[in-house]
Parts: C-alpha cells; sequence; structure tokens
C-alpha cells in the first residue's frame, strides 16, 4: 500500500487515486463474513433503502423492499476487523503523506460504515459532494472506499469528475438538497468528463471529500460491498455544536517508518 510521487501528484490534481491490492483474499474473506452476519442478524445501527428518496429505492419502510438495509453504520464500533483495516498503519502512513500531516482524525460521525447494494431495491446515488452536509472548518479530508466485491458501472461502481474538488459551485448548479444538477447544459459538461472506477476486492479508492462523485443502482444479481471511512489532519476541526460534532473522533499517530 505505497505510491510514487507520479500517483501523489495525480491525487491533488484529479482528487482521486485507486490503489491496487491493499488487502489480500483472506483479509477481505474476514470482512465479507463478519459484514454477512451483521446484515443477516441486522445488528444496529443501520441505514435503510427506504430512509433516503433516491431513485429506485422502497418508498417507505412498509413498502415492498422497505427494510433492505443500504450502509451498516458505525464500522470503528461494529467490529475489530473494521477496526483492524481502518487503522492500518500502511493506510494511517499513505493518508498522512497525501493530507501532509503526523496524526489523522477518523471522523466517526460521518461515513465510517459498511456500503451495501442489494440487487433487488438498491438505489442511484445522484452527483454530490460528500461535503454537502459535514460541517468542518474546512473541506481538505479524504474518503477512504475500500471494496469487498468486484466493483463495476453495472453494480454501481463510483463515477467521479477529475479535479472537481477544486471547483466553485454556485448555488444554482445545485438542487435544493445540494446534488448537482443534470438538467444545466454546463453542469452535463462537467459529467460528460466523468471517469469510471472499476474495482477488485482489496482495492481502494482515495477521493478528496469534495469530488463529486455518482453510481447507479446494481444491475447484477450479487449484492456489493464497500467498506468507507474518511479522514483530516490536525488542521481540521469538526465544528462545534454541529451534526459532525456528534460523536468523539478517532486519533491515528503516523507510524514511525525510520
Amino acid at each position: 500500500m505505497t505510491i510514487g510521487k507520479d500517483q501523489a501528484r495525480q491525487f491533488q490534481r484529479d482528487g482521486y487515486l485507486v490503489v491496487r491490492g491493499c488487502l489480500n483474499a483472506s483479509e477481505v474473506s474476514s470482512m465479507l463474513t463478519v459484514t454477512a452476519r451483521h446484515l443477516e442478524q441486522r445488528i444496529e445501527p443501520f441505514e435503510l433503502e427506504a430512509n433516503l428518496p433516491y431513485p429506485n429505492a422502497p418508498a417507505n419502510e412498509s413498502a415492498p423492499g422497505g427494510q433492505t438495509i443500504r450502509r451498516l453504520l458505525q464500522a470503528w464500533d461494529r467490529d475489530a476487523v473494521y477496526r483492524r483495516w481502518a487503522s492500518n498503519p500502511r493506510l494511517i502512513s499513505l493518508l498522512c503523506g497525501l493530507l501532509n500531516t503526523r496524526r489523522l482524525h477518523l471522523t466517526r460521525s460521518h461515513h465510517n460504515c459498511i456500503m451495501t447494494k442489494r440487487p433487488d431495491y438498491s438505489s442511484d446515488t445522484l452527483w454530490h459532494r460528500d461535503t454537502r452536509y459535514w460541517s468542518f472548518s474546512d473541506h481538505r479530508l479524504i474518503n477512504a472506499w475500500l471494496a469487498l466485491v468486484p466493483e463495476r458501472q453495472n453494480n454501481g461502481g463510483l463515477l467521479v469528475i477529475p479535479g472537481s474538488c477544486y471547483l466553485d459551485l454556485n448555488d444554482g448548479q445545485l438542487d435544493a438538497e445540494q446534488f448537482f444538477r443534470t438538467d444545466l447544459p454546463a453542469n452535463q459538461t462537467l459529467i460528460d468528463q466523468s471517469v469510471a472506477v472499476d474495482l477488485d476486492p482489496g482495492d481502494l479508492l482515495l477521493f478528496h471529500a469534495r469530488t463529486l462523485h455518482a453510481a447507479s443502482r446494481n444491475w447484477t444479481d450479487q449484492t456489493k460491498y464497500s467498506v468507507v471511512t474518511s479522514y483530516h489532519g490536525d488542521d481540521v476541526s469538526p465544528l462545534a455544536d454541529s451534526n459532525t460534532d456528534r460523536l468523539d473522533e478517532v486519533v491515528l499517530q503516523r507510524p514511525n517508518e525510520d
């Protein structure tokens, strides 16, 4: 789990980077086993597809598919297998390098989850930035998206717009829910530049929290699983008394690399 100078420059330019083979098959299998058990036993907390009015989501919790789990929340507190990944020294070192910090802060209030996309009742994820409802002193956060199964465009793999983390969007480009509007020609020009991010199990997508991204529903017959955590350095902090400040963060020290 290392990157060279060219890859670091790519991240700084495009706002995203794929790092291949960060976990081996055995490590991925352990995560999948725990994930399957927590889904089967419906271990709380979790978010339902019906809780969000996304395209193809069940209309409400009583509708067909209304109890479909979209995200297993609080991954850090949920099981040691997720903590081992989120605090992996190689991951921490990589993120510290990209953020130019000696310490990392993992936010437990946002992401910190296992994302699922079922074949039958998954929804489309509209174009957005993850910072739309976050309350930090600065937007310099990195999302770590770990694939546990193959991610392609037909099962809800992510699309990203390179460099979009640096764009200053005006209110007219976003709808009332802060989604990037697809009905505007200028926005569509940017969307036409999007890149599909294909991942294999154990691959990692790192992307700036302001990077515009989207995903379709899952059109296959197999569920997709991803572990998603978000980090920032010492120079960024949650705003007091906000939704971002509701849970204590996890502070992770950069490992000694001497």
